[in-house]
């Protein structure tokens, strides 16, 4: 791993844009990508579907997932917010995740993601989401 070109390892902040083809695959994408940053590896069960299919990517990789309502949860996890800007429905579907950035994650942007992948959610003003 050079710093030029960086691979995606646990600890790192990823940037992907995510942007959807048709499930028959025929190459049609949405007009604009979403892009999305996260920190690989927060979350206290393990890495998700999701995170494991970027693994040891560098900027520029793409990656092709299939996605469907019912298994948006399982592939993405608790990092399953990266696909609301599909709605709360929406077809099966194919998306491509092209890595655009990748950098090591300070320590305080670790402990953030950690704390808002476990996240109590009560609103109590803890920082967790």
């Amino acid at each position: 791993m050079t710093e030029d070109n960086p691979k995606i390892a646990p600890m790192h902040r990823v940037t992907v844009a995510l942007s959807v083809e048709t499930a028959g695959g025929d190459g049609r994408e949405t007009p604009a990508a979403t892009f999305y940053t996260f920190i690989l590896g927060v979350a206290s069960g393990g890495m998700s579907p999701f995170e494991y299919a970027l693994l040891d990517r560098a900027p520029g990789e793409v990656v092709a997932l299939n996605i469907s309502p019912e298994n948006r949860h399982q592939v993405f996890e608790h990092l399953d917010s990266a696909l609301d800007f599909l709605g709360p429905s929406f077809p099966p579907l194919r998306l491509r995740v092209e890595v655009t950035a990748v950098a090591p994650a300070a320590p305080r942007e670790i402990v953030q993601a950690m704390a808002s992948a476990s996240g109590c959610g009560c609103g109590c003003g803890c920082g967790c989401g």
